[in-house]
């Protein structure tokens, strides 16, 4: 529903009394909705033209919506609300459909972005580390902690509860302990382990996991090892490790997608097998699903009756602002997934794969510098017309202009040829019968339906018969 005023409301199943209705384009006065067959919507405007949306369910905010920032690092959401991080010493918190923002006082670490947002279920407290210090947020405000006779600061990567009590905290200056009030542990001194850690995990029987620049780190009483000599999985850097109830542990790596580790066998999910990207940000384990933030959009595994993944990949076909998503949350079936461009709110129910198979149209033929009548088929063509064009445009609107192809000519070869041109060549093609086939690909990797022509090369009248 469009009011004169402007906006569009959107009321799921028609209940015009929902007071949680969707508003979009709360400026812009639109005249007419239109939803096509992939399950995308046309929205006309009286002053300002044509909009597309892919999925109107996804709902983004950033600058012009009203955040201090577009450039979102980390995301965290939960029964106080949705925690933001950016790209600069902040972090902004959505409650009740109001934000409040969070500046980092001091005037150095004001250029520091936000490395992680975490949660203490036990003292209900949030903590965040920026890429200089370690922040509490308290009354309103962020305080600060740094360690003792560093006056650089601790360079925190990720902060998680300790089972012994307390927290460790991964920094770029090896791994620390923190009781909640001083460092208590500097693993950087006297150069025990200095390594860069992006994140830490602790799992069931107390081993440390470390995920560094060089690959995967143990520490167990005392003693850090290394296991990057022990598989070429443990010996990339990696972004996120956590486990579960079952101390299955979960690594995300740099090159080499999402590792499972269950009683000492491995299992990895990859490209190969569907994931949209084998460098993965952000792991976030939800019930029995997995959710993903990696540099090619959002991935959803969802467990299969014989343990295995049902993969859905999640991009900007589906309504995402970018696909260079860099943290992810989930809370009461809403995903929030930080980008670049904003913050992404969706609900996992909404997310549903394109099922419209896209059609392609032949458009001409051009045989040397002649166009050819494509409405009288088989096309004829003489033996001397060897240099052949033909031009081809598919509809798949997801696929925001990025359009796939395969196309090919049977009499020739049976074997597909992919391409993201909208025209193919042949030249030299001998005298005979032949059958362009061409379809295009949707959003989801899947093909549509072809179009196709024939043709047909004549002899040169030497070869006839007479």
């Amino acid at each position: 529903m469009a009011p004169i005023e402007g906006g569009v409301y959107l009321f799921k199943n028609g209940d015009f009394s929902d007071s949680n209705a969707i508003k979009l384009f709360e400026n812009t006065r639109i005249s007419s909705v239109f939803q096509d067959k992939e399950k995308g919507h046309w929205f006309t405007s009286l002053d300002d033209g044509v909009f597309y949306c892919p999925n109107v369910n996804f709902l983004n905010y950033n600058k012009e919506s009203g955040l201090p920032e577009s450039r979102i690092t980390q995301v965290l959401a939960n029964g106080n609300g949705v925690f933001i991080g950016y790209d600069f010493g902040m972090v902004s918190q959505i409650v009740n459909s109001s934000l409040i923002n969070y500046p980092i006082e001091n005037d150095i670490t004001q250029r520091s972005f936000i490395q992680n947002i975490y949660f203490d279920s036990l003292s209900s407290k949030i903590w965040v580390c920026t890429s200089i210090d370690l922040y509490l947020l308290d009354n309103g405000r962020l305080k600060d902690f740094k360690i003792d006779n560093v006056a650089t600061g601790s360079f925190p990567r990720q902060i998680i509860r300790a089972s012994d009590g307390g927290y460790w905290v991964a920094s770029s200056w090896g791994v620390n302990k923190f009781d909640g009030e001083k460092f208590t542990f500097f693993s950087r001194r006297n150069d025990v382990f200095n390594q860069t850690v992006y994140s830490v995990c602790e799992d069931a029987n107390n081993t440390l996991w470390l995920g560094a620049k060089d690959g995967v780190w143990t520490y167990k009483d005392g003693i850090f090892k290394s296991l990057s000599e022990t598989s070429i999985f443990f010996s990339q850097p990696t972004n996120h490790i956590v486990t579960n109830k079952n101390n299955e542990i979960y690594f995300a790596t740099r090159g080499l997608g999402l590792l499972r580790l269950k009683s000492g066998s491995g299992f990895q999910v990859s490209q190969i097998e569907g994931v949209a990207s084998n460098y993965i940000n952000k792991i976030v384990l939800d019930s029995n699903d997995i959710w993903l933030a990696t540099s090619n959009g959002v991935c959803w595994l969802q467990m299969n009756d014989v343990g295995g993944f049902i993969v859905q990949n999640i991009n900007k076909s589906h309504g995402l602002p970018t696909n260079d998503v860099s943290s992810i949350s989930v809370y009461n079936n809403k995903v929030y997934a930080a980008t670049s461009k904003g913050l992404t709110v969706f609900d996992k129910e909404s997310i549903a794969k394109n099922l419209c198979k896209p059609t392609t149209q032949i458009v001409s033929v051009n045989a040397g510098s002649m166009d050819v009548n494509i409405n009288s088929e088989p096309i004829a063509l003489a033996y001397n017309q060897d240099y052949l064009t033909i031009n081809f445009i598919g509809l798949a609107y997801k696929n925001l202009g990025k359009m796939r192809y395969r196309y090919r000519l049977l009499g020739l070869d049976s074997i597909w040829v992919n391409t993201n041109s909208t025209y193919t060549t042949f030249t030299g093609l001998k005298s005979g019968a032949y059958t362009f086939e061409v379809q295009t690909q949707n959003s989801e990797g899947s093909w549509g339906y072809s179009d196709s022509i024939e043709l047909n090369v004549a002899y040169p009248f030497w070869q006839k018969y007479w």
